[in-house]
């Protein structure tokens, strides 16, 4: 599940007081995600997160409760629905987590501390929701709601590998790249390179992101590349990204840096030493299978 606080769509709210009830701006579409971070109190009970109709009635309820261990899912449409609960309970009283709410044309899909939690599927229309709620035992630190600018994003699906494709519309603050794939068990090393024009390691490269095997250690090295010299290397000593595993990378690109997230958690930043027009490019080689690309 994807969050981008950059698109055109993005409002954020920091610090709200607690409870909260707001407008959702420009309401629901598919691919509007609302990302709630907040705290627990120590001594906490339950919260409800609720996403309310224009006529007061609640389309989805998210319930965490301490006392049962379970987070109830319900809707108020004349009445309450039967409930659903099943699921794992990720929460902690006296700490910190966040929940990201997905808007599908069919069902809102639910991440949790960056893990996909469940799937709820819708009782009434998405397009008759106007309203986010927050009531119970937290301090809410920040809400954020992104995406749905687009129906479906510019994508490309099982490319070979090595291959290079376009930024689309050029790399500026705010575009976001979504890779997800496979790193064989055998991998020793692969690369995404931001650069500038196809082919492979051409002469300016922005940023560099190489995951390396069997180099010592598992690391990932951070490089850029200009006038054909590379820059000082910089080196992860972790690698989030085992061999034999599947992965998601999200790549942002920001005024002065790029931040890589890796399986829903941010991993690493890189200060920029080009200028972002030489990240209109997207190239990847070496010993990795690629899925699926996403711009947004």
């Amino acid at each position: 599940m994807l969050h981008n606080p950059y698109s055109q769509h993005y409002q954020q709210i920091d610090n709200p007081p607690t409870p909260f009830s707001s407008d959702i701006p420009n309401g629901l579409v598919p691919g509007k995600q609302i990302f709630i971070s907040a705290t627990f109190n120590p001594n906490a009970d339950q919260v409800k997160i609720d996403l309310g109709t224009r006529n007061g009635q609640i389309a989805f309820h998210i319930n965490p409760r301490f006392g049962q261990g379970c987070i109830v899912r319900n809707s108020q449409l004349n009445g309450w629905g039967a409930e659903e609960k099943s699921g794992s309970f990720p929460f902690q009283k006296g700490r910190a987590f966040e929940i990201v709410i997905l808007v599908e044309d069919d069902k809102y899909k639910v991440a949790i501390n960056g893990h996909h939690s469940f799937d709820y599927r819708h009782r009434c229309p998405y397009q008759d929701v106007s309203r986010l709620s927050i009531y119970g035992d937290v301090r809410i630190g920040r809400i954020v709601y992104s995406g749905g600018a687009h129906s479906r994003p510019n994508e490309t699906f099982n490319p070979a590998i090595p291959f290079s494709i376009p930024v689309l519309h050029g790399l500026t603050p705010g575009r976001m790249l979504q890779i997800h794939g496979q790193v064989p068990a055998n991998a020793a090393k692969f690369a995404l390179n931001l650069q500038n024009g196809p082919g492979t390691y051409p002469n300016d490269i922005l940023f560099h992101f190489n995951p390396r095997y069997n180099d010592g250690a598992p690391y990932v090295c951070k490089n850029n590349r200009r006038g054909g010299a590379w820059g000082a290397e910089e080196r992860d000593s972790s690698n989030p990204i085992a061999r034999g595993s599947n992965f998601e990378i999200l790549v942002l690109a920001e005024p002065s840096e790029i931040k890589v997230a890796v399986n829903g958690q941010h991993f690493t930043s890189f200060r920029t030493r080009n200028d972002l027009n030489d990240g209109n490019h997207l190239n990847i080689e070496g010993d990795v299978i690629i899925t699926s690309i996403r711009q947004f």
